[in-house]
């Protein structure tokens, strides 16, 4: 009925990566905290009229932003950094 753990197959081929490797997973969660940043600091300066926390927290945001475009946007020789991480962990 139960199967072990190293006799169950993966859904998907041997030969490539999963579905969704750690890093896709890791960087949409960041995309994601910068919106709820986003968006509680316009509801935090409306309902407050405080402007340095929100604009804290707009700034935090954008630095999370920034450094998933580091990580996803494409380099000189034409391949991602994240690509290139995934490339060394497969050879």
């Amino acid at each position: 009925m139960f199967r072990r753990r190293s006799q169950v197959q993966p859904n998907w081929p041997t030969n490539r990566e999963p579905p969704f490797a750690m890093t896709d997973i890791v960087l949409s969660i960041v995309m994601l905290a910068a919106l709820a940043l986003l968006a509680g600091a316009v509801v935090l300066w409306r309902r407050t009229g405080e402007v340095k926390n929100p604009a804290l927290m707009v700034l935090l945001a954008v630095v999370a932003v920034v450094n998933v475009m580091i990580w996803t946007l494409p380099q000189a020789g034409g391949q991602a950094p994240i690509e290139q991480i995934k490339d060394a962990g497969e050879g």
